[in-house]
């Protein structure tokens, strides 16, 4: 009756996918974990494939970062860990290369201390710091490595389903002890050869399944055989994943705009900030703790973002408002580019002054009667 009722709401939205809710609006999350933690429909169903699809390619123009995208708030966001639904769903169905890579990216998304956040504000390169270290993130990035080694599928047991080819290169090795599955408790140790890959297996014996399968990919063999193992041969990866792999595709992502700054990411100074009390809304997890003003926002290379920008004031702090940044060494500039805030209507009037010294000061643009509205240009 369950999966009856879905199909009849399905029909009615006319999409090829199943969506985050009838009404085909929302967030892709519970829709998502069509396959995983429990099957609802076959893995060969196309509306689980559609689904992958659309939230990896359509879905505000799909994963960024190889990550799932997070709406709702006011500031962009990405959600690792709910990306591993879709990732499970792509490994029951045999897209490897979609789970290793996606294994890749998920690693990436954490702390120098290994601490998974629940959501990354990408745009900031900033997570949502109160949630670190989140359990559930964690938790399920180990759950995704268990499954990409070990899987239940049914009343199958998978070996090997989705792990990088290098993995299995001469001299590595994969050893699980003891791991607990839905049929009891196996061992199994993965040594790679000059040809092809050495296999222990110790398989379930409370309740064995009725098939064993381990999946090698064709240019890593089995050296021998394993008795009640069903061996299935894959395609090789096209593309190596590793950490080195998804930091150069993130740095390739995060390239800087057509147009380059002499002042990007130079220290900046300035004559004051606009107070944390004034940003209230920085208390709720939509708003990335950048939003106090600082003066590096000016210069991050995001002149096109309303939400990043220094700012002051002057019912605080009394006086000219002045910022400041240092090229490092002398440089010859051709223009200089004042991007104000423009958000909403608004003008302003400054002065450009340069310097070699940081002592004696040149103007070398005197803009205070400016009257220009504000613009990304």
């Amino acid at each position: 009756l369950y999966r009856k009722a879905i199909d009849k709401a399905w029909k009615r939205s006319g999409l090829a996918e199943f969506p985050p809710s009838w009404e085909k609006d929302g967030q892709n999350w519970g829709n998502t974990e069509i396959l995983w933690p429990t099957a609802l429909f076959e893995r060969d169903d196309p509306r689980v494939a559609a689904l992958s699809e659309h939230v990896r390619t359509v879905f505000y123009g799909g994963f960024i970062e190889g990550a799932i995208q997070w709406h709702g708030m006011p500031t962009p966001a990405i959600h690792p860990y709910m990306g591993l639904y879709t990732t499970m769903s792509d490994l029951g169905r045999g897209m490897h290369e979609n789970v290793v890579e996606d294994f890749y990216w998920y690693l990436l998304h954490t702390t120098a201390a290994n601490a998974f956040p629940e959501g990354v504000f990408h745009q900031y390169r900033e997570a949502w710091n109160g949630t670190i270290p989140h359990v559930t993130g964690a938790c399920n990035y180990a759950i995704l490595l268990r499954h990409m080694i070990v899987h239940e599928m049914g009343d199958e047991l998978h070996l090997l389903s989705a792990v990088p080819d290098w993995w299995l290169g001469e001299g590595k090795e994969i050893r699980i002890q003891r791991a607990p599955t839905h049929f009891g408790e196996v061992n199994l140790v993965i040594r790679g050869k000059k040809n092809g890959v050495e296999v222990k297996f110790d398989p379930p014996k409370r309740n064995p399944p009725k098939r064993i399968v381990l999946t090698l990919p064709q240019s890593r063999p089995l050296i021998g055989s394993l008795d009640g193992v069903e061996v299935v041969q894959r395609d090789a990866q096209k593309k190596r994943w590793d950490f080195p792999t998804v930091v150069a595709a993130y740095k390739d992502l995060n390239k800087k705009k057509p147009y380059y700054s002499l002042t990007t990411g130079k220290p900046a100074t300035c004559s004051s900030v606009l107070p944390t009390a004034v940003n209230a809304p920085v208390a709720y997890v939509g708003y990335p703790p950048y939003s106090f003003y600082a003066a590096s926002l000016a210069n991050d290379g995001h002149a096109e973002d309303t939400e990043r920008y220094w700012a002051t004031s002057l019912q605080h702090y009394p006086g000219p408002a002045w910022w400041q940044v240092d090229l490092e060494k002398p440089t010859a500039v051709g223009r200089v580019v004042v991007v104000g805030y423009f958000g909403d209507a608004r003008s302003y009037g400054f002065t450009v002054e340069t310097s070699l010294d940081a002592e004696k000061w040149d103007m070398v643009a005197d803009r205070r009667d400016n009257k220009w509205i504000s613009t990304p240009k």
